[in-house]
């Protein structure tokens, strides 16, 4: 069922977006052209792919972040089942840019349908990943014809999305842009600057954890809504314990 896994826009930027947390991104930038249904393009600062890895990226069956059957009760990833790039590859043009800390320069790499790697290239870039997705759903007719139409839709989607993982990864910038034709570029979501530990950074609980939820509502909702947020504590009615959590009034 991995086909299935890339339904619409929205869940192929949050595959790759998982995939940039995974590997202690504290900058997620995301470049959409034409809403998206021309390029999706999403580059971060983590880690970066070792080159032992570089083959098998886009393979089936290759790229679970599980290593045995109790690793599901103690999940520290998000995109833990792998096998996003392959479903990515089936329904899109693929192209992948990466550099690790210890190599000198970076490489580019291209896949085909079936994520086998067709082009290996050497190319400048920082350490880190730059994933390009092209033409979404070219080779799935009715649902490519179907995404355009519903192009605007997808899009509102996407950015309820995309101001989630703001608000909560206190710890990493995103920046997400939209171009449509030769026209300029313009910023549809933007968080504050990191002002935790590198990687996917949740919200703490205290008062800091309070203000970097407040500094992050501000910068992706505006402050008109940030400065309507009371913090609220939730009622434990259960088991679980008192957490802590911003309410709109």
């Amino acid at each position: 069922t991995s086909g299935q896994v890339i339904t619409d826009l929205a869940t192929a930027v949050k595959e790759l977006v998982d995939n940039a947390l995974d590997a202690n991104a504290t900058t997620v930038d995301l470049r959409l052209c034409d809403y998206g249904k021309s390029l999706v393009e999403v580059s971060d600062n983590g880690t970066g792919v070792a080159p032992a890895d570089r083959v098998l990226l886009a393979r089936k069956y290759h790229t679970s972040k599980l290593s045995k059957f109790d690793d599901l009760e103690t999940l520290r990833t998000l995109g833990f089942r792998g096998e996003a790039l392959s479903s990515l590859c089936a329904v899109s043009h693929v192209a992948v840019v990466t550099k690790v800390a210890e190599e000198e320069c970076g490489v580019r790499l291209e896949y085909d349908e079936h994520g086998e790697l067709s082009v290996e290239t050497m190319t400048a870039r920082s350490v880190g990943t730059t994933v390009s997705v092209r033409d979404l759903f070219h080779s799935l007719p009715v649902r490519r014809k179907e995404f355009e139409k519903n192009l605007k839709r997808d899009y509102g989607r996407l950015v309820s999305l995309l101001q989630s993982y703001a608000l909560i990864c206190t710890g990493v910038r995103f920046v997400c842009t939209n171009q449509v034709g030769t026209g300029t570029r313009h910023v549809f979501v933007q968080s504050a600057p990191p002002g935790g530990p590198s990687g996917a950074q949740t919200a703490q609980t205290g008062a800091s954890g309070l203000a970097s939820l407040r500094a992050s509502a501000r910068a992706v909702l505006g402050s008109k809504i940030a400065h309507g947020m009371l913090a609220a504590h939730k009622i434990d009615v259960s088991l679980a314990a008192a957490t802590f959590a911003l309410s709109s009034v």
